[in-house]
């Protein structure tokens, strides 16, 4: 897969910390992806700069989620994955418009996410967790540190083996941020698109 010049995920979410990100998707092909129609739609939390954040399907088994903060919209292709029974969206973030500088590099970034009615809960693998396991020799996945960023390099398969390992490791998946549904505006109070 080449590699695109982007934005790195480090500053999504502020509180939240740098994430580990990713070379290669969480899935192989899209067979292997599921959808659930209850994330579609608008999400808030208590991040200053976030105003919200908005899912909408892109495919029949695809999303297309789109950060709106005060001065920016950023947008990423959002794939579903199940594993060890839990759910994780598959973000990649799309080439910039506008004002986007704090983005480096296009990867992938793994959340972990609860979806209970009008809540999500998400929690991202640690970049300390895989920075401390990563100085003791015991990250045992294709990896590079590079400014002290975990970068997993390991092709899909493996990379959902390494999840299914630490997913209930409370060390490796933090929390991370919890969003809460808000309505979407009516289609007649949205700007038009001209």
């Amino acid at each position: 897969m080449a590699k695109r010049i982007l934005f790195s995920v480090c500053v999504l979410i502020a509180a939240a910390g740098c994430p580990v990100v990713s070379l290669q998707p969480l899935y192989n092909s899209t067979e292997e992806l599921v959808f659930k129609p209850e994330l579609v739609g608008r999400w808030a939390g208590d991040d200053a700069g976030l105003e919200y954040m908005e899912f909408s399907q892109d495919s029949s088994k695809m999303y297309t989620m789109t950060l709106h903060e005060k001065d920016n919209e950023i947008r990423f292709a959002v794939g579903m994955v199940e594993v060890k029974g839990r759910l994780f969206l598959d973000l990649l973030p799309e080439e910039p418009k506008g004002d986007s500088a704090m983005w480096l590099q296009q990867m992938h970034e793994f959340w972990s996410i609860d979806l209970n009615k009008d809540t999500l809960a998400v929690k991202r693998m640690s970049g300390d967790w895989t920075g401390d396991r990563s100085e003791k020799g015991r990250l045992w996945v294709r990896h590079e540190i590079i400014d002290d960023k975990t970068i997993l390099t390991a092709k899909p398969d493996r990379l959902k083996r390494f999840v299914r390992k630490w997913v209930d490791d409370p060390d490796a998946f933090a929390e991370a941020f919890t969003l809460h549904r808000v309505p979407s505006p009516p289609d007649d109070a949205k700007p038009s698109q001209q």
